[in-house]
This record gives structure tokens, sequence and C-alpha cells, in this order.
């Protein structure tokens, strides 16, 4: 292979790498652009729920929680519910 036909290919690998490299970064930055917009969406449907959302009922999340302590309670006094996994 002679001289200039070497430059010529060093010379077409170079420009096809960094015509790779522009690509993927146009790439990147059109898919962080869409991100942003449907981020954006999301949010904005996000804030309309919360608005639309009954408040919480604090009555039924202390029954709740009530009910798990007692569970809990229940099956650490008697060894015989424990599930077989359990550690001792």
């Amino acid at each position: 292979m002679e001289q200039p036909d070497a430059l010529i290919l060093t010379g077409i690998g170079i420009g096809t790498s960094f015509s790779v490299l522009v690509l993927l970064l146009v790439a990147v930055l059109v898919i962080r652009q869409v991100s942003r917009l449907f981020d954006k969406e999301d949010q904005e449907d996000l804030a309309s729920q919360e608005e639309d959302a009954p408040a919480v009922d604090t009555e039924a999340r202390n029954r709740a929680t009530a009910a798990a302590i007692a569970v809990t309670a229940l099956l650490e006094s008697r060894p015989y519910l424990r599930s077989p996994s359990s550690d001792d």
C-alpha cells in the first residue's frame, strides 16, 4: 500500500469515528430532552392527582398498625405458629 492510500484510509477512519461520536452525542441529547418532556408531564399529572386524592384516614392507619403489632406479638409468643424458616 502506498503512502497516499494509507493517508486516505486513516482520514476515512478518523472521520468515521468522529461522525459516530457526534451521532451518539446528538442521540443522547435528544433522548434527554424527550425524557425531560415526559417527566414534566408526569409531574403535572401527579400534582393534579394529589389535589384530587382524599385525605389520609389516620384512624384506619392506626388500626392497621395495631393489627400488625398484634399479629407480630402473637407469632412471637407462640412458637408453633411461626413459619419453619424463621431463625432462632
